[in-house]
């Protein structure tokens, strides 16, 4: 029985988990240019933590509290969002609101309080001058200076629609002159640390930070079996390294999330082609936009790209897009879980 609710207790951590890295992947896609955003972000942040000496358990909680710092920003409107032009002060004031909105739609998950605190307060200023609640020095929570600086950091090294992705002289410029000001000293010098390990700056859009570098080439650690295993999911169409990356490069998190792809799957043709009979569009949008996210997180793209697709002819009311390519998009969504069940049974045996 001990192991059992072990057992139970890890899986339900994992779920939630995967739950919260599919809600800031849904948020990162309103931008095309912030995609990966929030995931580097949580990853910046539990280094800095690592490195401040947090343990394990408060190194996990803040790499949470990091991948949904930017979940208000689903309550933006995405010409804001995407504007390549100087902001109004009107858009700008709608940019504002996004910690204040995360906070709310955070603070009511009791089981994990500690999230809504990176949401509200990673724009706040070490001198006072930030926002929402102009809070200043270590009135600031400390896991919010921490992503503050970890949020910088990422927004300069990426590709944004107003800028390129800047140097690392420039980002240590920024952050030293930012140091005081716009950071907390000692987490400042922890960022810079990392960056003048970086030689090569590969801590850059699309990379993952150096100490999970290992992790991300199973060749160097795992059994033959486990690469056996992504080759074959590679050869089904699918892209395990987007996969691995939503389960933080563990592998067996990865197959459970795929074992539920598939356990869902007869659920969803059921409630598409129940959808279609009836004229139900809308609720055939809802089915499909679920269809879209979760096919993503398990690296099926191709899959995740048509039910995208239907989603979009669902909200312009086109019934016979939805006709004429029902039937090919649930044949991709049979196709995936023969896959996946073949993968699963070669895995697992």
């Amino acid at each position: 029985m001990t192991k059992q609710i072990i057992s139970e207790h890890k899986r339900n951590e994992r779920l939630s988990l995967q739950i919260v890295q599919t809600l800031a992947g849904t948020m990162d896609a309103k931008d095309s240019y912030t995609k990966g955003h929030s995931n580097r972000v949580a990853l910046f942040t539990k280094e800095i933590a690592k490195r401040a000496g947090y343990s394990e358990k408060a190194q996990e909680e803040i790499y949470m509290m990091g991948l949904l710092h930017d979940v208000g920003k689903i309550g933006v409107p995405d010409e804001v969002l995407t504007k390549v032009t100087r902001l109004t002060d009107e858009e700008y004031a709608q940019i504002k609101t996004h910690p204040m909105v995360g906070f709310e739609i955070l603070k009511n998950i009791t089981e994990m309080p500690k999230l809504a605190i990176g949401a509200r307060w990673h724009h706040e200023r070490y001198d006072g001058r930030g926002y929402p609640d102009n809070l200043s020095g270590k009135d600031i929570p400390e896991e919010a200076r921490i992503i503050a600086v970890a949020d910088a950091y990422d927004a300069m090294s990426s590709r944004r629609s107003y800028h390129e992705i800047f140097s690392q002289e420039y980002i240590v410029s920024e952050l030293v002159n930012g140091k005081g000001t716009q950071f907390d000293p000692a987490f400042a010098d922890i960022m810079l640390a990392v960056i003048s390990e970086d030689s090569e700056y590969l801590l850059k859009e699309n990379t993952e930070i150096k100490q999970n570098r290992e992790k991300q080439d199973y060749s160097l650690e795992n059994s033959d079996k486990e690469r056996v295993f992504l080759t074959m999911l590679e050869a089904w169409g699918f892209n395990p390294a987007f996969g691995m990356r939503y389960c933080m490069n563990d592998i067996g998190f990865y197959a459970e999330m795929l074992e539920e792809f598939v356990s869902d799957a007869d659920e969803r043709i059921e409630k598409m082609n129940r959808s279609l009979a009836d004229e139900d569009i809308n609720n055939y949008r809802i089915v499909v936009n679920s269809l879209k996210s979760s096919s993503r997180s398990i690296g099926c793209e191709d899959l995740s790209v048509n039910a995208k697709e239907s989603e979009e002819a669902a909200k312009r009311d086109d019934g016979e897009y939805i006709k004429e390519n029902h039937e090919k998009l649930v044949d991709m969504l049979r196709n995936t879980v023969r896959g996946i069940n073949t993968t699963l049974g070669f895995f697992r045996s």
